[in-house]
């Protein structure tokens, strides 16, 4: 039980608050470029970069304390997914079925996945615009995430992929990912609303 609370710590991390300071080092990156030419700009970036950075301080002591991040608890996965494409250097759309009525889990893997694969659009694709959409499939949710990138992924490389398909084969759930060279590129994830707990294990029976 404390390797696996561990390993969905260093996921929630990784996928989480890891993502965040990657994108405030874009968010300088791309002030340090403008510092000259651009003084408006820069002044935007550096502000982008201290809200992100707030994010992150009550994210991670949300997950010190054991729990999902406090804006999916507080507001729930639509507003959790505003939140993450709100200051991305290009346009993300999010589209939310209202009535989704997801555990626990499966709202924190929906978040998680979500936000790891926009990060990923943001690094490697070179993406003009891209969309997160979650909806309803009977019993399931899908969340798609499309961009009109350059493709190609790589599914051997990198920890990105291998980070949500760990992720999502925790809750029963399934990945697909369509990147032809050039593009554009779609990740597919369709998992179960609602997981049924797993039985207690039986005491062993000892012979009399």
């Amino acid at each position: 039980a404390v390797a696996s609370e561990r390993r969905r710590i260093e996921r929630n991390l990784h996928d989480g608050v890891q993502q965040q300071l990657v994108a405030i080092g874009l968010d300088l990156g791309m002030a340090e470029q403008h510092l000259h030419d651009d003084p408006a700009r820069t002044k935007e970036l550096i502000v982008s970069a201290r809200e992100k950075v707030r994010g992150s301080i009550g994210e991670l002591r949300q997950l010190g304390r054991g729990l999902h991040p406090a804006i999916l608890e507080d507001r729930g996965i639509d507003a959790a997914l505003s939140a993450v494409v709100a200051s991305a250097p290009i346009p993300i759309s999010t589209e939310v079925d209202p009535d989704l009525d997801l555990s626990t889990d499966v709202a924190e893997t929906v978040y998680f996945v979500a936000n790891e694969a926009i990060a990923n659009v943001l690094k490697h694709a070179r993406a003009r615009v891209a969309s997160v959409h979650v909806t309803k499939v009977a019993a399931n949710v899908r969340v798609v995430v499309h961009d009109d990138g350059v493709g190609g992924i790589d599914l051997s490389k990198g920890t990105g992929v291998a980070g949500i398909r760990a992720r999502v084969n925790a809750v029963d759930g399934a990945l697909s990912i369509a990147s032809p060279r050039g593009g554009p590129t779609t990740l597919t994830v369709e998992i179960p609303r609602h997981r049924q707990p797993s039985p207690a294990p039986s005491s062993p029976v000892r012979p009399s």
